[in-house]
């Protein structure tokens, strides 16, 4: 089965998945988004993507069970795990089953934070902070 798009995000923060989904549609990938583990088997098994975004606080079912599901099904789809959760063995599970990365949100928060450190003192004279 051919699939239509490039990435699946599973996340359940509506406003992270859009704002993934701009940034990689941006890059020019095909990128779909469901926000429960139920909705992303369906999307899954409907349009088999070729990289997975995985967050593993979901509403109705973690995302490591999600991870076991799809490393049955396809056990070389690269998956990229962005989730709030820095639990020590949540991570060596995820590594063991072939994680391709481990990110502990919130990843843009942590940008922000670290532009502003080093680009506050620097502004120009008359620029406002729009953060």
């Amino acid at each position: 089965m051919t699939s239509n798009i490039d990435i699946l995000i599973l996340e359940d923060h509506h406003d992270t998945a859009d704002l993934y989904q701009e940034i990689l549609s941006i890059e020019g990938y095909k990128v779909a988004a469901e926000a429960t583990f139920q909705k992303g088997l369906e999307r899954l098994e409907k349009e088999p993507p070729r990289l997975v975004i995985l967050d593993l606080d979901l509403p109705d079912q973690s995302g490591v069970k999600f991870l076991e599901i799809l490393r049955k099904q396809s056990p070389a789809l690269p998956v990229i795990v962005v989730t709030g959760s820095d639990r020590a063995t949540w991570r060596v599970m995820c590594e063991e089953m072939g994680i391709v990365a481990y990110f502990v949100k919130p990843v843009i928060d942590h940008l922000i934070d670290t532009v502003n450190l080093h680009l506050q003192s620097r502004k120009p004279e008359g620029k406002e902070d729009l953060l």
